[in-house]
């Protein structure tokens, strides 16, 4: 390999502290936007149980956090370098992390409970992706890419089976042959169920006695690729995808005066006899993808989608909020949302390939109705940007990328009832943010590269419609500095990527509860900085033929670990609000844990005439962690899952191909926290739990 396409792959391998990166060869920009940080394939996926977001819960990426909210196990947030949402159950609260499936951006929590129905990989990028993935990656960006249809004949069936909880899942894909050589189909369909493991204890024969934590999902996805000629392909997606869940279950830390006694480990079932209704979420999408080679050096691509989200939540805390604090009987609220997104790009090459750039532009619309017992209202926004990003080469060692985004927001937010109380206020919020991203990368030689990138990223402002008044809280922004190596050593047996980081953050949104109401949710900016810095490690060793053992690791401090926010007086009924009791500042914790780490290997035990045996088995730990910015509960973990496969079963007459698994999740029995809540009013503190240990068979037809 010459030393100039060397360093071009190093470039933008480093440029996004990427290890054993990619580029997808032919789709416009790849170079440049489709080189992810680290990527979890088909085959990774597969071993690792991976089929949307929730399944990332337990820490299987490190450095990457995946928590649900409160008051719905399918709302989900994901957290990077500690940059995470304002709150996940709110309709105008933004992600800190942009997820993307196959390029088109997923604005609301409730849509990444989602299955991924027909997923091909898993891309990660860690720090702000601004110019690129555009507002609401101040952390990074992770995005999921789907199977395109192959064209040929062809049929798949996965059955999973687990021991605990009555869990079933059935995966069909039937691809079928290319029409006219044009047109190539693929119809797939999936179901997802997953009784609770926390039992309810109603005795009667009620229809709402669900245990909490269950899953309920099923999905129908529909997949159309047009090869027009040469250089012109077109991509249309259509998926319908229902979630049914119930929330979380919450345990007492601290009694306080609720009355409800303090519970050590997590429970097997409730405290009585609750009444809970299953919370339901109708996702449905479709997505229209063109590219266009224009010529060698040119290509023009287009997504564009329109989705309608639809959300019916009910919660019972089980009395754990305390009285005059939470409720104790099933409530319910309803979020329903429109989107529609736009993005036209050009890329391609100039100066005799010397000069590699993409230009594009983006309009996203949103609108989101709440329609709740204590809250309702409408949230509407309109954002467009414009973008562009280059790489030249200085010289045959030394390359610099320049990014720069530029994107105007506008959001009317109004409200009629606002904590039970008749409202009608209304908010206008107009913010007009930049982004850019300035780097280097040397060549050192053919195996090692070092890098430096400086980039910023944006959250975009809001209001909060579950508080007492609308009261607007601006953007906030995080500026960071990458600096790293990446390489191959030991003829070429390990690759590894080091990243040091330091970030600053400005304006935080942080989301607290009200002190005398727990289900009520306010925002506001911090008036301090807080400085986020660390280090992240990975590697990929192939220690013998059919022996590979990937390892990473993450380290976080921030500084300070905490942020001060001051009391805030009106704006909220009049009300003064101190998170801390009597303090007349407020201590905000970061959601992220100082050490994460992740160790997984993959050993072919051997290859027989009947087929092939393989072990795979994933540990990931975290130090402890805050799982709300107000409380001071946090918890540790550490996880072990495994999988035994005996595949490349060929059956007779070419009548296709057979896998069997026998798997494992949590086979150490941890008890790991997912959520927690502080109540000052009642002095409380409460936490949810996560998946016990559970086993199973999974079972994998191919023809």
């Amino acid at each position: 390999m010459s030393k100039k396409i060397n360093a071009k792959l190093a470039l933008t391998t480093a440029l996004l502290t990427a290890i054993n990166a990619t580029a997808v060869a032919g789709e416009a920009g790849s170079a440049l936007q489709e080189v992810p940080v680290s990527v979890l394939g088909a085959i990774d996926t597969n071993k690792l149980g991976i089929s949307g977001v929730s399944d990332m819960l337990s820490g299987s990426v490190a450095g990457v956090q995946v928590q649900n909210a409160n008051d719905n196990s399918s709302s989900l947030e994901l957290i990077i370098r500690g940059f995470g949402g304002t709150t996940a159950s709110q309709p105008t609260g933004e992600s800190g992390v942009a997820v993307f499936v196959d390029g088109v951006y997923q604005s609301r929590a409730q849509s990444l409970g989602m299955d991924i129905i027909d997923l091909e990989s898993v891309e990660v990028l860690r720090g702000p992706q601004g110019v690129l993935s555009g507002r609401n990656a101040i952390g990074g960006a992770v995005k999921f890419v789907s199977k395109k249809p192959s064209g040929e004949l062809g049929f798949s069936q996965q059955f999973s089976l687990g021991s605990e909880y009555e869990e079933f899942k059935s995966i069909s894909h039937l691809d079928l042959p290319q029409i006219a050589g044009i047109l190539s189909a693929k119809i797939s369909y999936l179901v997802n169920d997953h009784d609770g493991w926390v039992e309810n204890q109603t005795q009667n024969s009620a229809t709402n006695n669900n245990n909490y934590w269950l899953k309920e999902n099923e999905g129908l996805r529909a997949a159309l690729n047009f090869d027009l000629s040469d250089n012109l392909v077109v991509d249309y997606v259509y998926q319908d995808s229902t979630n049914g869940s119930t929330p979380p279950y919450f345990q007492s830390v601290i009694e306080g005066t609720t009355g409800v006694a303090v519970e050590t480990g997590r429970a097997d079932s409730t405290r009585s006899a609750i009444n809970l209704p299953i919370s339901e979420t109708e996702n449905e999408t479709h997505s229209l993808t063109a590219t266009w080679q224009i010529n060698d050096t040119l290509a023009l691509r287009s997504i564009s989608s329109y989705g309608e989200l639809d959300t019916t939540q009910f919660n019972n805390f089980d009395g754990v909020l305390g009285a005059g604090v939470g409720i104790t009987g099933a409530t319910a609220d309803q979020q329903n949302q429109e989107q529609t997104t736009t993005e036209l790009q050009l890329s391609g090459s100039l100066l005799d390939g010397g000069l590699e750039f993409i230009v594009g532009g983006s309009y996203f619309d949103e609108e989101v109705l709440i329609s709740g017992d204590l809250n309702r209202g409408i949230s509407e926004t309109e954002s467009f940007a414009i973008y562009a990003q280059g790489v030249y080469a200085i010289n045959d060692r030394l390359d610099a990328v320049v990014g720069w985004r530029e994107t105007s927001d506008e959001k009317n937010i109004s409200s009629s009832l606002l904590s039970g109380a008749a409202s009608g206020q209304f908010v206008e919020i107009e913010d007009d943010n930049t982004d850019y991203s300035v780097g280097f990368n040397y060549a050192v030689n053919d195996k090692v590269s070092t890098f430096a990138r400086f980039s910023t990223g944006t959250k975009s402002a809001g209001a909060s419609l579950f508080a007492e008044g609308l009261q607007p809280y601006e953007a906030e922004t995080v500026s960071s500095l990458d600096i790293g190596w990446t390489g191959m050593a030991w003829n070429d047996r390990i690759d590894y990527s080091i990243t040091l980081f330091t970030a600053e953050y400005k304006d935080k949104q942080v989301a607290f509860a009200d002190p005398d109401n727990a289900l009520q949710s306010y925002v506001i900016n911090a008036t301090e900085d807080s400085t986020h810095e660390g280090i992240e490690l990975d590697a990929s060793i192939q220690l013998a033929e059919g022996l590979v053992v990937t390892a990473s690791y993450a380290f976080l401090d921030t500084d300070p670990s905490r942020l001060n926010i001051p009391v805030a007086d009106d704006g909220f009924g009049g009300t003064e609000f101190a998170l801390g009791a009597g303090a007349a500042t407020s201590i905000v914790a970061v959601r992220a844990p100082r050490h994460s780490g992740n160790l997984a290997v993959d050993y072919l035990l051997g290859e027989y005439e009947f087929g092939s045996i393989s072990l795979y088995m994933n540990y990931n730990s975290t130090s402890p962690q805050y799982f709300d910015a107000a409380s001071p509960n946090q918890d540790s973990r550490d996880i072990i899952n495994a999988s035994v496969t005996l595949g490349d079963i060929q059956l007779e007459g070419d009548s296709g191909s057979l896998e069997i698994s026998l798997w494992g999740r949590n086979l150490n029995g941890e008890e790991y926290v997912t959520n927690s809540i502080q109540i000052p009013a009642s002095q409380s503190m409460t936490r949810a739990y996560g998946e016990p240990r559970t086993y199973g068979v999974n079972l994998l037809y191919k023809y």
